[in-house]
């Protein structure tokens, strides 16, 4: 390690050399934490700048570095790329490796990822018990994932006792902490009534926080609920503008809403031919009741 530590500061010295401090402040000031002695701080620093430009060649030997000296932050940010081919052949094997590496030293968002592969069988076996032990310590430590995935695990009954308030709780933790999955989900059970009452005010709210996150499904749920007054007040501008949201992402009952709407003159003015055209995109992304539309104007 000695050696290492010796090697390292002759590329922090050589390197620093190279570098316009006018240009480029920012690794300057992580290769000055180098000669300084905080190599930590140094590599993986180093790592995310060269990442943030794309250079991701450069970024890969500092993160390395990083590894080399056992830094969690390192190994997690290897493992990102050997898993998603950044700079390096893509290996999962390795990218499973550093994760675990990283989450035995406490990295969460490390110890996420690693439940992931054991909860999707990816490169390991599918060891939903392995997958439940990493969950639980990544969400309590507030990884947002991980508290959406457990609510999955506590709401299927998956390495543990099917309980739905505790996935309830997991869920809402998780969509307070901004995750647009957990925010659909909640929307969904309060909307459905599953493991809940029912409550459409409830369903509404989170439904249009994912929305706003670009949620494909709560986007067309959010104008649904405009269009019929549920859990909100009817309003047929806000639903025209969700439905095109959605459709804009390639959901085909979205695109027969704004069809029926134009059909049917609901907030808009009539328009047969707006009508005809958004059913027939709806049907080129397939889906039946366009066909029907279509049929019965007899354009089709």
């Amino acid at each position: 390690m000695a050696k290492r530590m010796i090697a390292l500061m002759a590329v922090l010295n050589e390197d620093i050399q190279n570098i316009d401090f006018n240009v480029s402040t920012q690794i300057a000031a992580y290769m000055q934490e180098g000669l300084l002695g905080d190599f930590a701080t140094a590599t993986t620093g180093i790592g995310y700048f060269y990442d943030n430009i794309k250079e991701y060649d450069k970024a890969v030997q500092w993160y390395k570095l990083a590894t080399e000296l056992n830094v969690a932050e390192g190994q997690f940010c290897l493992a990102n790329y050997y898993y998603e081919g950044l700079g390096v052949q893509e290996d999962i094997e390795k990218a499973f490796q550093l994760y675990e590496r990283a989450a035995l030293q406490g990295h969460a968002d490390a110890a996420n990822n690693l439940a992931d592969m054991y909860f999707n069988g990816e490169y390991v076996k599918e060891n939903m018990d392995e997958a439940f032990k990493w969950f639980t310590i990544a969400s309590n430590v507030g990884v947002k994932e991980a508290q959406f995935t457990l609510g999955i695990m506590y709401e299927q009954g998956l390495s543990v006792k099917e309980n739905m308030g505790q996935a309830l709780i997991l869920y809402k933790t998780s969509a307070e902490n901004g995750y647009t999955e957990a925010q659909y989900r909640l929307g969904n059970m309060y909307d459905q009534g599953i493991g809940i009452k029912v409550n459409k005010e409830l369903a509404f709210q989170w439904y249009k926080k994912a929305a706003e996150e670009g949620n494909v499904d709560a986007e067309y749920n959010v104008g649904y609920m405009f269009q019929n007054g549920i859990g909100t007040t009817v309003d047929y501008d806000l639903a025209l503008i969700w439905y095109k949201c959605a459709a804009m992402q390639g959901d085909a009952s979205a695109k027969v809403r704004i069809g029926e709407m134009y059909e049917f003159a609901m907030g808009v003015p009539m328009d047969i031919n707006c009508a005809i055209d958004w059913y027939e995109r709806g049907i080129s992304a397939g889906d039946e009741l366009a066909k029907k539309h279509l049929e019965r104007l007899g354009n089709y």
